[in-house]
């Protein structure tokens, strides 16, 4: 689990599914937005009971991302805990980009 500012004011939280390094040599992890603002960084005890965020038209929303432990802006909170349920598969096409995507994309998932 990883907390993102997504503005100076407001936090989030994304999941990381898994970490792989791609035929690059860079290593990414499938992420996950969480439904979870707040105005701090959020804390693993937060987290349980917590539930993916969807996009705004329902569907189900993961990227690949890389630079996770080298953002600003984005740092790890907790390890080993289990995904929240989802009603819907991991989608099929994932698209590719940085942790930094994770703060921007937010307006996607979240209106603020």
């Amino acid at each position: 689990m990883y907390a993102v500012r997504y503005r100076e004011d407001l936090w989030g939280a994304a999941y990381c599914h898994e970490v792989r390094t791609d035929e690059r040599g860079s290593v990414r992890g499938r992420m996950e937005y969480l439904d979870l603002l707040s105005p701090n960084p959020p804390t693993a005890d937060q987290l349980p009971g917590t539930a993916f965020r969807d996009r705004r038209d329902g569907q189900r929303w993961q990227s690949w991302c890389s630079g996770l432990e080298k953002t600003p802006g984005v740092k790890r909170i907790a390890i080993d805990v289990p995904a929240p349920a989802h009603d819907q598969p991991v989608p099929e096409r994932l698209p590719f980009g940085g942790a930094r995507d994770l703060q921007h994309l937010a307006g996607w998932n979240f209106d603020f």
